[in-house]
């Protein structure tokens, strides 16, 4: 009489629920690590619009503060522009006792394809999934150092000789809470001195290549930027007026498995190994 074949016992079917889901889980971590990529380097280069920001002044606001400006008296007037690092008070050369003097002593005729250069030791790096980066944005932060000076042009406060304005180190990041019909909840934020969203980013163009694990990745931006609220509020802009555009490039890659999902992974191995080296028990 043939002998039953042999049935698998209680505890073999827990250590086998056991190795299933452990390699379930890690496969829907390493799977989820897999999918989303990491920019590694990264360009970011700004066009300035000279007259949008003469004209960006807040007429109203100004006049709450006792500033009044004279018809077609321009606001603000760009100054200096540094790629690696913040670039300092602009100093004209004489003493400025109005507009025409402002402009013609030391003031940068372009404000075109103004460049800063990429932190890579960045704490919380920009990442995101390429399938769904159009809808769903990205998380962390793609960090620029540089930035750009400005002077008040305002009749008031030339003859003062000290009001400018300085702001970059940028941060290209995405806020979810700040989509809306007019914004893509992207934009460019100073964290130079203090955190301040400058730029709402409009008319927002997104590419991706997505990376893999031996092929490098793209991600490309470009937009219109649009001054923001809290711009508006600290230094007396219209809000939502378009100053400029940008455009972003960066290089993508897929981060090595996470940790935790590397353990997982041995663990359910180990598992299997002794589930083999035991001898199955049989039904008598």
């Amino acid at each position: 009489m043939p002998k039953p074949k042999s049935l698998p016992t209680i505890q073999s079917c827990r250590l086998f629920s056991v190795l299933s889901y452990g390699i379930v889980l890690a496969g829907v971590l390493l799977g989820s690590t897999a999918r989303g990529d990491l920019v590694t380097s990264a360009t970011l280069s700004i066009n300035f619009n000279g007259d949008a920001f003469a004209a960006a002044a807040d007429e109203v606001a100004l006049q709450n503060v006792g500033v009044a400006l004279t018809p077609g008296q321009s606001f603000m007037e760009f100054g200096l522009h540094a790629d690696a690092s913040m670039p300092g008070r602009p100093a004209p050369s004489s003493i400025v006792t109005d507009f025409r003097d402002l402009r013609n002593l030391w003031v940068r005729p372009s404000t075109s394809n103004l460049d800063y250069s990429f932190d890579s030791a960045a704490l919380n790096p920009l990442s995101f999934d390429p399938s769904t980066i159009a809808s769903s944005g990205a998380k962390g932060a793609a960090t620029f150092s540089g930035g750009d000076s400005f002077w008040y042009a305002n009749d008031a406060v030339i003859a003062t000789g000290s009001s400018w304005l300085q702001f970059g180190n940028y941060e290209l990041h995405y806020d979810g809470s700040r989509v809306d019909a007019d914004n893509s909840g992207w934009l460019l934020t100073n964290t130079f001195l203090q955190t301040l969203p400058l730029f709402d980013i409009r008319n927002l163009s997104i590419g991706s290549v997505p990376a893999d694990t031996s092929l490098a990745g793209n991600l490309l931006l470009s937009g219109d930027l649009h001054i923001t609220d809290e711009f508006s509020t600290s230094w007396y802009m219209e809000s939502g007026l378009n100053v400029g555009s940008f455009s972003f490039a960066g290089v993508t890659a897929v981060p090595e498995p996470s940790g935790v999902s590397a353990l997982l992974v041995i663990a359910a191995g180990r598992v299997l190994i002794r589930r083999r080296r035991r001898r199955p028990s049989t039904v008598k």
